[in-house]
């Protein structure tokens, strides 16, 4: 009963008050009584009846005379353990009750427990409730399962719901539960209609039966099976109609068997029982079509009557064959009634059609539970039924009929029809054989995939490699190409595996060998350049490859460091098949021996020596290259050999200017073409120097001249003293006789220069001649900074003498360096800090970025130390800081990227869940500093100079603090937990990136330029492999065999190591390549040996020490040496449905497709027919369930997005917006941004679009057009890097090419430094920009500013092929969502907080692809932007769990109490943001900025109600108003309209002022609440209902759905959704319609 025990006693406190210890100690009864608190008032229901399988119990509600708040909990005692409320008074068991196994106090179903209502005083109101928990008959409804079926308890057997039976709707997949009868021994269970979850199809004819379990404990399948089964009586009757059916079993256990889901499992008598079940259905729907649509009140008793119909035939032959023409033909005319005048040839006709599907059904291959199945069942419950409901009504003639409904021509389009070919006879069909032709390559990468002698047509001419002569295409047939499969190239001259074509030195020295004519005289053998020649002295070059054939035969010449010792470091390739020891090959008579000598070659010479007499020994010596013609050393070359030096960009830097071509630039040196008029060039060769730059000029040549650059900014200051050199030979001086000779110009850029400077010193007499010209001329009294050169060269004649010249040019360089001074090695992008024009640009439309940061820029502040900003990729400390201006003293560290083999041919990657190794390269044991873990979950690993300490995230994940983790113990030593992985000869490495894919990365580690050892990580994979390349691996532990440390399997070359510390478990097994040995195996360092050096660690999923079963290690051990070198993940847009296909692959060294072990994650699982295997363990970000395979897809919903929300007449009052977009105006622009860093300018500019837009939308064009113009305004002039001609010391971008970026200045929150939040920030850069596009569609053209919006896209977001940037740099196609740090310097792996700024980011690509017209930016921001949104509801919000889908579906391990989590780590996850504790802020971070491109953080209305709740959970009355200032008020107003939009209205009006959150306009959010109110909530987004348009999206509210289209074409298009309903859109406009 309800205590008021508090109104009892409050009486005697206001009679004896002083007593009671309050009013001062008076007793005068003058003095005022002291207010007394009074308890809230509760209601909730005292005795509540639940069915079991459900949760929800009620909702209390609550009153308390003081308006204070108040918070709901349950008291301690009876059954209160079992249960939960919510803050909003939600009540309901923790875990749904079974009536069969009660858990409550007293085992009897009847559970209490005690409800409390406390206030912010503590006073109370309770109340007792009783739960009692109903029986229920639960079970499945399966033809495929079906949704929305009506089910009931058929007392009376009248197929009729009457209103006294028990009756339920079966779930989105097809379970029940309906009250159980009070007597199960009469009536049967019926489901009428519901909709074919596998195929969409409403069946709102069929009818299914089953007769109910004698224990309503037991489950039940309701299925065509069961209709036959209760069609007929006696025990005996039904087990005789399985056995008929061909099914195993008793009656009982088949009628409590889940059939559809075993079928999915691969059960192969569930998948029979469901092929019988697709028969049945189609007999009893065909039998309802022949009845005609006018017996539609009849279909039930058809349905009954069609399995009757089959019973009996089972019943009269002791069998039945749905296969067989008679038997259905029998079936047919005792299922129609007698009325039915269906004519004999039309059921005859009918019934070889139902034979020869059943034949197929039978013998299928296919899972009848596939998509594939689904298709074809869909086209018999459609087109199929169809034609004979036409044929019966005579509006199609029988002998179409016969026509139209073979199977051929039904089923003609069908995957599932054709598919039944198996072109390589293995059994398995070419629909479900993923190598139809059984050569062993899958079908997706073989070019032939029903050819088995084929796979592969390099040159794509349709003839497959092994028949094709000449497989790349290139002329030159297969026998004599070098490189067969690479058509730029066909020789390899000195055999060093590079074609000619791209090798800088192809040549091969050939030295012919012969004795000495005393043969054990010194030298022993003598050399020559000829085969006859005079013998010479022998030096071999470093990097150079020599060929030595022998021209006599006795004493056979071998080469090699010592007396019969090998070459480890010389590549040999020798003709001789004899006498070839440790690699050296021995030469005789005719024989050839080949040698190739490293660039990097170390020994100071060779021997040389007779094989057969160790007297026979001397020394080659081995030396360095000469140094280029003409260059000495310091010299710094500009162009040598007709070639550009790589300093100055190479060749791509060359170009020449023509006053034919109003002297612009007449090269295009990308495509390598050119079309000038006066001037021509070319490289030939020159019999002094060899190749040579020769330049002519035509008759009729204008003024014209060759230019070097611009490229890079390049440090010359070194040569201030020195020269500018080069050798000239004058093959024609010209019609005029060169008779003001040549000039020459340097630049730093095109206006500071050192003007046209006369080369006075040539003499143009025909012959080679050298000319040197002081640097000090081309700099005094002139523009040029020697700092900062970016064309080295501009050479031409005199004006006017130029026609018919021809010159030849060569070994063009700087020379004369000042001692002590170091020669640039490349561009340096550096920006001189007193002159700020020394810098480079590169233009993209009418915008611009400089090549490096002006030191002007720099800005420093003190906090315990000097840390410098705005300075680029650099180390945080400087030498000094002036706290006052904030400048600093000293050069900022620039840090570089850790790159090595294929990774240095590729833009820099960062962020991802291994973005520290490009950044940080290893860390250092014992170095609390360097802390970076990468997470390749469910592996995470710490990469050091010893190696890898490589964990398990699932052996230690567990609930921590405010989130949930796995917590390392120690986790900066080599190894304490889990295991490490090193090398035998090597403890001090540097760890660098050598290359990665989408999902994996692989670290090579070396000691100085020598390669030790290498690992690749795959996300998702259990496996991680590692190679050496010097000593041996090595498996470490922290102890020897014990309580912490044993071994569980050794068998083959595997071995299984287990480790217990620190209570994480981890189970791993190491398996080598090939035969492979473990030395100390019991040891805590185990010794891994066989050829190759390689071996994989994979993780096992085992629940503890060493308990991996024998099935497990199998399934694990079969595919670990399948090794995986790369996953490519790629996205493909269904703009139909707007649906997003992801599909990952698993790659070789190779580039195949390869089996192997694939963990996917929920976010992949959840969302893919994926088959995976039994094993599953949860980590990170969920369960991870294991699937073998090569490759896998997903799908994912598109939400949409709007430009801005529609302005809705009679929705808000018209005065008072535009008096809040007017108030906003007034403030003027300075107010509008007062922010000059990436973050909060870019912020504010997203924030004036929106209201720009809200402006126009009201018809405030004026208001709109000042802002639009303050827009561009502010935008050009970030876009323009040199907006008064010198560099700009902030609001510029940078391209800094050492880490393939753009940094804006000034730099926000790490954006340089550790490359942080660029999606955040050029996020709202582009969003601002389309907002501009939309409008006005010219100033995002190529020539305007589109250059530069696309380029801060690509910055965040870019193609795999894009030659600048990394691929997508923040999103992390893998896991599916951002991440926000560069650098990555965490224990916890990388973090991402927002979800919401990066849907803007990814939003704002569609919006600006939609108003410029470009559907791959459209596709690429959709596919990013659904991808954000389904990982913000999987992971952020885990809303399976929320919504108890199941164990598996709970990303959220036990233990987590909150509904949400806020900032997502590479190991797990917190309840927390970087800046604040406030829950206002924690769950408000996900709902910022508030525009309409997050609407998906709606999606779920239960859900974001509750999600509401627990965010203003500490505001004083539960509502924005009572937050806090600065706990973003108008943010939660917006979220709480997308799901009760009139109490957030109600709670706005309450408050008479507030500051708007620093992203938001007050004009934006009172827009925004008022339009919700009209809209209601949104209905697109999460796959039922969609659109073809992906700014269409719908809403529904109180049962209306209202569409919005926005329209971005000046044409009218028609949108259409997935209900049928269709909208014509108006151009460049919102069109809404309500349904």
């Amino acid at each position: 009963m309800r205590s008021i025990s508090n109104s009892i006693f409050l009486a005697p406190c206001f009679i004896l008050l002083s007593a009671c210890g309050g009013g001062g100690g008076s007793s005068d009864s003058s003095s005022q009584p002291v207010a007394v608190n009074q308890p809230p008032s509760l209601t909730l229901s005292a005795t509540v009846s639940v069915m079991e399988g459900s949760t929800q119990v009620g909702t209390a509600t609550g009153s308390d005379p003081e308006n204070q708040s108040l918070s709901y909990s349950l008291a301690s005692g009876d059954d209160s353990q079992l249960f939960s409320i919510t803050a909003g008074g939600s009540l309901s068991f923790k875990v749904a009750p079974d009536y069969e196994n009660p858990a409550d106090a007293d085992s009897d179903n009847s559970y209490e427990l005690t409800v409390e209502l406390a206030d912010s005083k503590n006073a109370k109101d309770t109340q007792l409730v009783v739960v009692t928990v109903t029986d229920a008959v639960e079970g499945r409804v399966i033809d495929a399962p079906l949704s929305g079926s009506s089910m009931f308890i058929d007392l009376n057997n009248n197929l009729v719901a009457d209103a006294d039976e028990p009756a339920a709707i079966s779930d989105a997949q097809g379970y029940f539960a309906v009250p159980a009868p009070a007597d199960n021994s009469i009536g049967r269970l019926v489901a009428l209609g519901g909709t074919d979850v596998t195929t969409g199809v409403l069946m709102t004819e069929m009818a299914l039966i089953a007769d109910l379990p004698t224990d309503l404990a037991s489950a039940v399948t309701i299925s065509p099976i069961s209709s036959v089964i209760a069609s007929v009586d006696g025990a005996e009757a039904k087990a005789a109609v399985l056995t008929a059916l061909g099914i195993t079993g008793s009656v009982d256990e088949f009628l409590a068997q889940d059939i559809w889901a075993m079928a999915e499992s691969n059960d192969a008598n569930a998948q029979h029982a469901q092929q019988v079940n697709q028969q049945i259905a189609l007999m009893v729907s065909t039998v309802q079509a022949l009845a005609g649509t006018d017996a539609s009140a009849q279909f039930p008793a058809l349905a009954e009557n069609a399995v009757a119909a089959i019973a009996s035939q089972i019943s009269n032959n002791g069998d039945i064959d749905l296969q067989s023409s008679s038997q259905l033909i029998e079936i047919l005319n005792d299922a129609l009634p007698d009325s039915s005048s269906v004519s004999v040839q039309v059921i005859a006709a009918v019934a070889d059609n139902l034979s020869a599907i059943n034949e197929l059904l039978v013998d299928e291959d296919a899972d009848p539970t596939s998509a594939t199945a689904a298709e074809f069942v869909q086209t018999t419950q459609t087109t199929l039924l169809a034609a004979v409901i036409d044929v019966v009504a005579d509006e199609t003639g029988l002998s179409d009929f016969i026509a139209d409904t073979n199977v051929e021509a039904i089923f003609s389009d069908s995957d599932f029809f054709n598919a039944q070919i198996d072109t390589d006879n293995d059994g398995i069909v070419n629909l479900l054989d993923t190598d139809d032709d059984g050569d062993k390559i899958v079908d997706a990468l073989d070019a032939f995939p029903l050819d088995a002698n084929e796979s592969v047509d390099t040159d794509g001419d349709q003839v497959g490699n092994n028949a094709d002569t000449d497989d790349d295409g290139d002329g030159v047939l297969d026998t004599a190409d070098a490189f067969p499969l690479n058509a730029a190239e066909t020789l390899d001259s000195d055999l060093d595996g590079i074609g000619d074509n791209a090798d800088a030195d192809d040549a091969i020295q050939t030295v012919y060998v012969r004795l000495n004519s005393s043969p054990f005289t010194a030298p022993y053998y003598l050399f020559s350049s000829t085969e006859d020649g005079v013998a010479e002295t022998l030096e071999l070059v470093r990097g150079k490859v020599y060929k030595f054939i022998r021209t006599d035969s006795g004493h056979p010449f071998n080469v090699g460091s010592g007396w019969r010792s090998g070459l480890s470091d010389v590549l040999i390739s020798s003709s001789s098949d004899t006498k070839v020891i440790d690699g050296v090959g021995s030469i005789e008579e005719g024989q050839s021996l080949t040698i190739s000598i490293p660039a990097d070659y170390t020994e100071t010479g060779l021997s040389y020596y007779c094989y057969t007499h160790q007297s026979m020994v001397a020394d080659i010596a081995i030396i360095d290259p000469p140094t280029t013609p003409g260059l000495n050393e310091g010299d710094t070359a500009i162009l040598i050999d007709g070639v550009v030096a790589d300093i100055w960009g190479g060749d791509l830097k060359f170009s020449a200017f023509d006053e034919l071509h109003d002297y612009g630039d007449c090269t295009d040196e990308v495509a390598g073409t050119e079309s000038c008029d006066s001037i021509d060039w070319a490289v030939i060769s020159d019999a002094d120097k060899g190749d040579v730059l020769q330049v002519s000029y035509s008759a009729s040549a204008g003024h014209a001249g060759i230019v070097v650059g611009p490229g890079p900014a390049v440090n010359l200051s070194g040569y201030s003293a020195g020269q500018l050199e080069f050798d000239i030979k004058i093959i024609n001086s010209g019609t005029n006789n060169l008779s003001n000779g040549f000039l020459i110009k340097l630049e730093t850029t095109p206006d500071s220069n050192s003007g046209e400077i006369a080369v006075s010193q040539i003499a143009a007499n025909g012959a080679w001649e050298a000319i040197s010209i002081p640097l000090s001329t081309l700099t005094t009294n002139t523009g040029l900074n020697l700092s900062s050169v970016t064309a080295p060269l501009v050479f031409f004649p005199a004006f006017g003498t130029s026609p018919s010249v021809v010159y030849q040019l060569d070994n063009v360089r700087f020379s004369g360096i000042a001692d002590g001074a170091t020669p640039p090695t490349s561009g340096s992008g550096t920006v001189d800090p007193e002159n700020p024009s020394s810098f480079s640009i590169t233009a993209y439309g009418a915008g611009s970025v400089a090549d490096g940061i002006n030191p002007n820029s720099y800005r420093c502040v003190v906090d315990y130390g000097n840390w410098v900003y705005n300075a680029g990729v650099v180390e945080p400390g400087i030498a000094a800081c002036n706290e006052n201006t904030k400048i600093p003293t000293g050069t900022p560290t620039p840090m570089y990227p850790q790159l090595t083999g294929a990774a240095l041919n590729q833009p820099t990657p960062t962020h991802k869940w291994w973005g520290s190794i490009p950044f940080l390269g290893e860390m250092q044991t014992g170095n609390a500093d360097q802390a970076a873990y990468i997470t390749p979950d469910p592996f995470m690993a710490r990469i050091t100079e010893k190696g890898a300490r490589v964990l398990s995230i699932p052996g230690g994940l567990g609930p921590y603090a405010d989130g949930f983790m796995y917590e390392i113990p120690d986790p900066f030593t080599e190894v304490f937990d889990g295991i490490a992985v090193g090398n035998t000869a090597h403890a001090n490495l540097n760890a660098y990136l050598k290359d990665h894919s989408d999902a994996s990365v692989t670290v090579m580690w070396k000691s100085g330029d020598t390669d030790v050892m290498e690992a690749t990580f795959v996300h998702g994979s259990p496996y991680v492999y590692f190679k050496a390349y010097e000593g041996d691996l090595v498996m470490r532990t922290l102890r020897a065999d014990s309580g912490e440390k044993g071994t569980f399997y050794n068998q083959g070359n595997s071995l299984g190591i287990w480790t217990s510390v620190s209570g994480n478990l981890n189970n791993f097994m190491v398996t080598g390549e090939g035969s492979t040995s473990f030395a100390n195996i019991s040891s805590n360092e185990i010794t891994v040996t066989n050829a190759t050096k390689e071996l994989t660690l994979t993780y096992l999923p085992a629940t503890g020490a060493g308990n991996a079963s024998s099935a497990m290690i199998s399934f694990f051990e079969a595919q670990a040496r399948n090794v995986v070198a790369a996953a490519d993940i790629d996205y493909s847009v269904d703009r139909a449905t707007n649906t997003v296909t992801v599909s990952h692959t698993y790659r070789d060294d190779q580039g195949a497709a390869i089996d192997t072990v694939v963990g996917l994650h929920p976010l992949h699982w959840k969302n893919s027919s994926q088959l995976t295997s039994d094993y599953k363990v949860r980590s990170a970000r969920g369960m991870i369930k294991f699937s073998q395979t090569d490759s896998f897809n997903y799908e994912l919903p598109f939400v949409g997005v709007l430009p801005t929300l529609p302005s809705i007449d009679g929705t808000f009052d018209q005065a008072t917006l535009e008096g809040l977009v007017t108030q906003f105006i007034n403030q003027g622009s300075a107010a509008w941004n007062d922010r000059t860093d990436t973050y909060w300018a870019a912020k504010n500019y997203g924030k004036v679009a929106e209201l720009a837009a809200i402006a126009r939308s009201i018809g405030m064009d004026a208001e709109a057009a000042q802002l639009i113009a303050w827009l561009k305004g502010e935008l050009s002039d970030w876009f323009t890097a040199n907006t008064t001609g010198a560099l700009d010391s902030n609001k510029y971008f940078s391209y800094d090419a050492e880490w393939n970026t753009l940094l804006g200045v000034e730099e926000a929150y790490g954006s340089h430094q550790r490359l942080a939040d660029h999606h955040f920030h050029y996020g709202y850069f582009v969003r601002a920009a389309a907002e501009i596009c939309r409008v006005d569609v010219a100033w995002c053209g190529d020539d305007q500013y589109g250059p530069m919006i696309e380029l801060l896209i690509r910055d965040y977001a870019a193609d795999a092929d894009d030659e600048m940037f990394p691929s997508m740099r923040n999103f992390d196609p893998a896991n599916g969502f951002s991440w926000a740090d560069g650098r990555v310097n965490f224990a916890r792996g990388n973090n991402n907080e927002s979800t919401s700024e990066a849907a803007t980011a990814y939003g704002a690509i569609v919006l600006y692809g939609l108003a410029t017209g470009k559907n791959g930016l459209v596709d690429k921001g959709m596919y990013l932007h659904a991808s954000t949104s389904s990982a913000y509801w999987e992971y952020w919000n885990n809303i399976d769990g929320y919504n108890s889908v199941s164990a598996d579906a709970d990303n959220f391990p036990s233990g987590y109490d909150k509904i949400t989590t806020s900032i997502i780590w590479g190991d797990g996850a917190v309840f927390s943001t970087w800046f604040s504790g406030a829950y206002a802020h924690i769950l408000g971070i996900q709902g910022l900025p508030s525009s309409p491109l997050i609407l998906h953080v709606s999606q779920y209305a239960d859900y974001m109600q509750d999600y509401v709740t627990l965010g203003l959970s500490e505001s004083s009355n539960g509502k924005p108003s009572g937050l806090v200032d600065d706990q973003w008020r108008d943010l939660w107003w917006n979220l709480w309209a997308m799901v009760d939009a009139e109490a957030a209205i109600a709670d706005y009006n309450s408050v008479a002022s507030y500051i708007p959150e620093a992203g938001e306009t007050k004009a934006h959010t009172y827009h925004w609440i008022h339009t919700f109110s009209a809209l209601g909530q949104l209905a697109t987004g999460t796959g039922t209902l969609t659109s073809d348009h992906p700014a269409a999206l719908a809403f529904e509210k109180d049962g209306v759905t209202n569409y919005v289209v926005y329209n971005f074409t000046d044409q009218q298009m028609v949108v259409s959704y997935s209900d049928g309903q269709t909208v014509t859109a108006a151009p460049n406009a919102f069109t809404l319609i309500s349904n």
